[in-house]
């Protein structure tokens, strides 16, 4: 029973970090300017700004929404995983993090082209290996933990 209710639990989860991607990535060209720049002028911003380096050559706009989607892309990974873990087994830690890094890019790839039709807004496949990055960073911390709490017992 208990395992059931975990599988709903990360199943929500995992859905709802989905929506808020879609909902992001549904915002026009001016809602995203207007939000990323919203971004950079808060305390947060300018940390991001001052501590990683800058992604492209473009602007700190454009590095604030990669940095966006690296933590939106990190933040799926870890329910996406739980999921898989309590779907597959708690022993098989290599097919819960495939199938979360597979299932992650497919909805990034989903995600680009939500994009190409959405008013000032753009399609490109370098940003969908900038949200795998984020998938292998989110993926990276639950492992650790995955792996601290397995030593501590």
């Amino acid at each position: 029973m208990q395992r059931k209710l975990f599988i709903i639990l990360y199943a929500v989860l995992t859905s709802a970090v989905m929506i808020m991607i879609f909902v992001l990535s549904a915002q026009d060209g001016t809602a995203s300017d207007q939000t990323s720049l919203w971004l950079l002028n808060t305390k947060t911003g300018a940390f991001l700004m001052e501590v990683f380096p800058n992604l492209t050559a473009q602007g700190p706009e454009i590095d604030i929404r990669k940095y966006a989607h690296i933590a939106e892309y990190s933040l799926l990974s870890i329910p996406t995983f739980l999921l898989f873990r309590e779907l597959i087994s708690h022993k098989t830690l290599w097919r819960s993090t495939t199938y979360t890094l597979v299932l992650n890019y497919l909805y990034a790839c989903s995600d680009e082209l939500h994009q190409a039709f959405v008013p000032g807004r753009s399609s490109s496949f370098p940003d969908t290996l900038v949200d795998l990055a984020g998938t292998v960073i989110g993926l990276l911390a639950v492992l650790m933990v995955t792996v601290l709490r397995k030593e501590a017992k």
